[in-house]
């Protein structure tokens, strides 16, 4: 549990990054697309 408790979190935090980063692209095309 030690281990696999940063691990998991930082596999949460990853996947938060990539979400955000996917959200992120989505509103630039939106911007460019006006």
């Amino acid at each position: 549990l030690v281990l696999l408790g940063p691990a998991f979190l930082l596999l949460v935090f990853a996947h938060a990054i990539l979400l955000d980063c996917q959200i992120f692209v989505v509103l630039v095309f939106i911007l460019l697309g006006r």
